[in-house]
């Protein structure tokens, strides 16, 4: 088992210095530090939230989204980064150099993902418009752009992307139970 998760760890760190020596340019830099700090605290996610919760229409969404985030913030930045404390790829991959500030907190997983995917998990599970694959691509986007910068390992974003859906489907749940035979055609 120990060869099979150091070839995977030797895996993933080529992959990140592939991106950093190949893909890396100047535009595209500036633009996915731009994007990757949209999911800095989850702001942009907790910004979207405030949004639908202000607006009758989509209350739900802001109320299953909110359900989601508090969700993801316990069970990402509470629990899962302090148990594993995964150190970040560019303090263990020779020559992997971040284009963003180094960070404070464990690699895994990804809470920019986890926030990201768990924030667009509620708006597809509320939300039948088409809309809703906006923020998806966004999402999506977040989390090759935590790659990109060179701050999260590949399983750190692939893990965070499944909690993160995992909450979205689990505050979906909860609030059906709770409060879902109340507020019948709501977000359609």
């Amino acid at each position: 088992m120990t060869g099979v998760m150091e070839a995977f760890g030797q895996w993933e760190g080529a992959f990140l210095l592939f991106l950093q020596d190949v893909v890396r340019t100047p535009a595209l830099t500036w633009l996915l530090t731009k994007i990757t700090a949209l999911g800095d605290a989850g702001w942009f996610w907790i910004f979207l939230t405030i949004l639908f919760l202000v607006g009758k229409k989509y209350r739900v969404t802001g109320q299953v989204m909110a359900l989601a985030l508090l969700t993801d913030v316990l069970v990402v930045n509470l629990a899962l980064k302090n148990i594993v404390c995964r150190v970040r790829p560019y303090d263990v991959i020779e020559g992997l150099a971040p284009v963003i500030e180094r960070q404070i907190d464990w690699s895994f997983p990804s809470g920019h993902a986890a926030s990201s995917l768990a924030a667009v998990t509620a708006i597809f599970l509320t939300v039948k418009s088409g809309w809703r694959y906006l923020p998806l691509a966004l999402a999506l986007t977040i989390c090759f752009s935590r790659l990109y910068v060179g701050v999260h390992y590949p399983s750190d974003v692939l893990a965070g992307m499944v909690i993160g859906v995992l909450c979205g489907v689990a505050a979906n749940v909860i609030w059906r139970r709770t409060f879902g035979s109340r507020r019948k055609g709501e977000n359609r």
